[in-house]
C-alpha cells in the first residue's frame, strides 16, 4: 500500500517456522494464553483509517471499499461495552489505530472473502 513503512525483522534468527489453522474461536483464545496469534483482517476503506481509538467494524461507511487482507497479530480477546472484541497489532504503525494498536469487534466483522483458488 503506498504511504506504508514496510517492517523488516533485524536478526536473522527470527522466523515463523510453520503455521497452523486453528478450526474454532475458541481454540484460537486458548492459544491467547500463551502467545499472539497470526490473523488477516479484511481491510475496507474509509473504514480502517478512520477508526483511531474506536472498534473497526468494516462495512460501516455507504460504498466501502475492499482494500485486501491485511496481517495482524491478535494478542488479546475481551469485552468492551457488552461486544466482543479482538485487540490487534498492525504493521501500519502509528498510521492507523492507537500506535497501530486496534479493536475489531468480533461480533460485526465477521465476512468471508473469497480466495483464489478456494
Amino acid at each position: 500500500m503506498v504511504g506504508y513503512r514496510v517492517i523488516r525483522i533485524k536478526y536473522p534468527h527470527v522466523y515463523i517456522a510453520s503455521r497452523k489453522s486453528l478450526r474454532t474461536l475458541e481454540v484460537a483464545i486458548e492459544r491467547l494464553a500463551f502467545h499472539s496469534i497470526g490473523a488477516a483482517l479484511a481491510l475496507f476503506s474509509p473504514d480502517y483509517q478512520m477508526i483511531k481509538g474506536g472498534i473497526y467494524r468494516g462495512l460501516m461507511y455507504r460504498q466501502p471499499k475492499f482494500d485486501g487482507l491485511h496481517a495482524v497479530s491478535l494478542y488479546r480477546v475481551g469485552m468492551e461495552d457488552g461486544e466482543a472484541i479482538r485487540y490487534v497489532k498492525s504493521t501500519h504503525e502509528e498510521l492507523i489505530g492507537e500506535k497501530g494498536c486496534l479493536k475489531v469487534s468480533l461480533e460485526v466483522l465477521m465476512a468471508k472473502v473469497p480466495q483464489k483458488g478456494r
